[in-house]
């Protein structure tokens, strides 16, 4: 029979591999094409709309994260359970199911726009390598977080690219889990931004 105790050090311990999963030194974002201006994501850092808590998982088409539609399945917003790369706050594409989010903002047709994100993995359960994708424009790029490749001294968040060319005056980005193991424990965002390329 496990005691309060042992039950006690085995949260503590569950605890802390999460948040070290979630410590990072930033991989460098792809410079071939140098964003500038203002970030055209509203709320990229997920700070705005109901207090999660620890974490409160979220079903497609809840409004409960400002400015994002949950489109499929169910993602966890979260709060106190790992620090986030930028605020309080980030978003597993893995609630209890496999999920995705998207927002739409205005663009222009031709005009190549770079959106970075931070990338982690949630370390409570399997897969060791969290997948997802990025969609905009009909163009889409997949993403991977491999906690294998994560030596104890440096897990955490990576900085991740990906470039598109507009092709309306509105454009929808979107992410979604690719895992196929679990639905629990899934591929963890953040500090998402958007911005055109420089004309120069």
């Amino acid at each position: 029979m496990t005691t309060k105790l042992e039950a006690a050090v085995l949260a503590a311990c569950l605890a802390a591999a999460a948040i070290g999963t979630l410590f990072a030194i930033p991989a460098v974002a792809d410079s071939a094409q140098r964003p500038c201006g203002p970030s055209l994501i509203e709320n990229g850092s997920f700070e705005h709309g109901a207090e999660p808590g620890s974490y409160t998982t979220l079903k497609a088409g809840s409004s409960a994260i400002d400015d994002w539609t949950i489109t499929t399945g169910t993602v966890d917003i979260v709060g106190g359970l790992w620090p986030a790369s930028d605020g309080e706050r980030s978003v597993d594409l893995d609630g209890v199911s496999f999920g995705g989010i998207s927002q739409s903002f205005k663009t222009e047709p031709d005009k190549t726009y770079v959106v970075t994100f931070d990338l982690a993995g949630n370390g409570y359960g399997l897969p060791a390598v969290k997948r997802m994708k990025v969609t905009a424009a009909g163009k889409s790029a997949q993403f991977t977080y491999d906690l294998h490749d994560r030596p104890t001294t440096n897990k955490g968040w990576q900085l991740d690219s990906w470039q598109f060319v507009a092709k309306d005056k509105s454009t929808t980005l979107e992410f979604d889990s690719l895992d196929t193991e679990n639905g629990y424990f899934g591929p963890v965002l953040d500090n998402v931004r958007v911005r055109a390329t420089c004309s120069s």
